[in-house]
């Protein structure tokens, strides 16, 4: 088995000075002294001509225990796709200034190079073909790769392993959806990964009703934490609207508005569970998770608030919180006749 280092040039942005490292993925600008090592054995398409190649923004993935060249280009492309979308996410959530979508529509450009590590190998074409197409190279400013970094800082835990298991899989998963919907050029598609992605961080298959469970349990995870929350009968609406399009075959359901509120919603649950989890070590997994949210205190003081509102879809994500209470009494009433 062998290590390998696979590099790709990436079109549409341009890093400053500083390093981007996503867990085994680095996003740079091409140094003098990256061009010479890679250039070390022949010339590579990538790296030439040299001087055209320095300053050229490029992802570098490390890949271990690979037996071949081409499982570790396989493996390396899915991880290097995975990975930006992760980093469309940080560098979206900048908020002293909106940043388009159409903005963050970085792709590789069809030059892979590989090598062993500290050997050089040669490159490898591959095509890409989108209609939605970009609005002109995204330049991270200082100010804007401070807020990236800030941001892949918070998500240390899932690179570190802080965070195992099938949580870290579904927060990974879910921080990909959100990446995912950026790339789309159509509301409704956007607003669906969206749904998906707050499926992954925040419900699990035995939900019947996951709208409701998301409203709620994005006000509860907001509670936990001593934080604002946004308006669950809000975010309630909005996945409706996103089963009108998966399941009533509806067509421009979504607005500009629903994307963003609902993605702000997405991108706040997956680092509010990364905070929680730094604090209750016993949220280790997404069962856990919804089993410390849902506690009949928590609930109770969810449900008061929710009562408050008499709109439609408020009062929809009311009347789950109080099946659930309900339900959680129950179980607490039977669990303390049993010990009787």
């Amino acid at each position: 088995m062998t290590t390998y280092e696979v590099m790709f040039k990436i079109e549409r942005i341009t890093f400053g000075c500083e390093q981007l490292a996503i867990g085994n993925v680095t996003f740079q600008n091409l140094t003098s002294e990256i061009v010479e090592a890679w250039k070390a054995d022949s010339e590579n398409a990538l790296l030439s001509p040299r001087d055209n190649a320095v300053g050229h923004p490029v992802g570098i993935v490390e890949v271990d225990d690979i037996s071949d060249v081409d499982n570790a280009i396989r493996y390396a492309c899915d991880e290097f796709d995975r990975t930006l979308n992760i980093l469309r996410v940080c560098i979206g959530s900048f908020r002293s200034t909106l940043i388009y979508d159409e903005q963050l529509l970085q792709r590789r450009n069809g030059l892979i190079a590989i090598r062993p590590i500290g050997i050089q190998a040669g490159p490898i074409k591959v095509a890409l073909d989108r209609k939605f197409g970009p609005i002109g190279d995204l330049e991270l400013s200082k100010d804007l790769t401070i807020s990236a970094n800030e941001f892949i800082g918070n998500l240390t835990p899932l690179h570190d392993r802080t965070i195992q298991g099938r949580l870290r899989d579904a927060l990974l998963r879910s921080l990909e959806w959100i990446g995912t919907s950026i790339t789309r050029d159509n509301y409704d598609h956007k607003v669906v990964d969206l749904c998906t992605a707050l499926e992954a961080a925040l419900t699990t298959k035995d939900d019947p009703r996951k709208g409701e469970a998301i409203a709620l349990r994005m006000m509860l995870l907001a509670m936990s934490l001593d934080k604002r929350f946004r308006d669950p009968g809000e975010l309630y609406r909005i996945y409706e609207k996103r089963s009108q399009v998966v399941h009533g075959s509806a067509l421009g359901v979504c607005e500009r508005s629903d994307y963003y509120r609902i993605r702000a919603i997405a991108e706040e649950s997956v680092l509010r569970i990364i905070e929680l989890n730094g604090k209750q070590s016993s949220v280790t997994r997404k069962t856990r998770l919804i089993g410390y949210l849902e506690s009949v205190e928590c609930v109770e003081k969810a449900l008061t608030w929710l009562m408050q509102w008499a709109d439609e879809d408020t009062q929809a994500v009311a009347k789950y919180a109080e099946d659930k209470l309900n339900k959680l009494r129950s179980a607490s009433q039977n669990t303390s006749g049993q010990r009787k």
